[in-house]
């Protein structure tokens, strides 16, 4: 689960940070990494896949990594702190 200090490569998890999950994804980390440009990275925690980043210029979650990750049938979504330290699921319309 993600924490609002650190992740495991120490990326800070900050209010500029974006973050999204991939369930059950663990076992395809490496390829999942190859999909992400250099502003995103994934990590897991022996089960889902969790990625972070900032969004620059055009290389944004919603509008590139998602939908790239999505090409290669790797389904995820973006999660957003609620306040209290834990993560919940952003619901796009």
């Amino acid at each position: 689960m993600l924490t609002q200090s650190a992740n495991d490569e120490g990326t800070p998890m900050t209010d500029n940070y974006r973050h999204a999950v991939i369930e059950n994804g663990h076992d395809k980390l490496l390829v999942i990494r190859a999909y992400l440009p250099s502003n995103y990275g994934a990590d897991s925690d022996g089960k889902d896949v969790y990625l972070h980043g900032i969004d620059v210029a055009g290389w944004t979650l919603d509008g590139y990594v998602l939908p790239r990750l999505a090409s290669g049938l790797y389904f995820g979504y973006e999660v957003v702190a609620d306040g209290n330290g834990e993560y919940v699921r952003v619901v796009n319309d």
